[in-house]
């Protein structure tokens, strides 16, 4: 197995498990059971762990954000609903 994979691994272990407490950097949260739309705030991540992020655009299978991160392809996003 190569690094690049491990470490792609580890992001997508680390999103599970913060999908499965409810709770992103000290944040609750509640996840919606649909696929992410324009204006939501979700959770995606990669190789670089769990990233909070605002969908501004959904093109061709990938959501673009106005946190200007990587645009994730859809099935990676987890939208949420921010219990604050």
């Amino acid at each position: 197995m190569s690094a690049h994979h491990d470490a792609e691994r580890y992001g997508y272990d680390v999103l599970q498990e913060v999908l499965a407490l409810g709770v992103f950097e000290g944040v609750p949260f509640v996840r919606l059971d649909r696929v992410v739309e324009v204006g939501d705030t979700y959770l995606a991540a990669r190789n670089t762990g769990p990233h909070l992020l605002t969908a501004t655009r959904i093109c061709n299978g990938y959501v673009l954000n106005a946190e200007g991160k990587y645009p994730f392809d859809t099935w990676e996003c987890h939208p949420i609903e921010l219990q604050l």
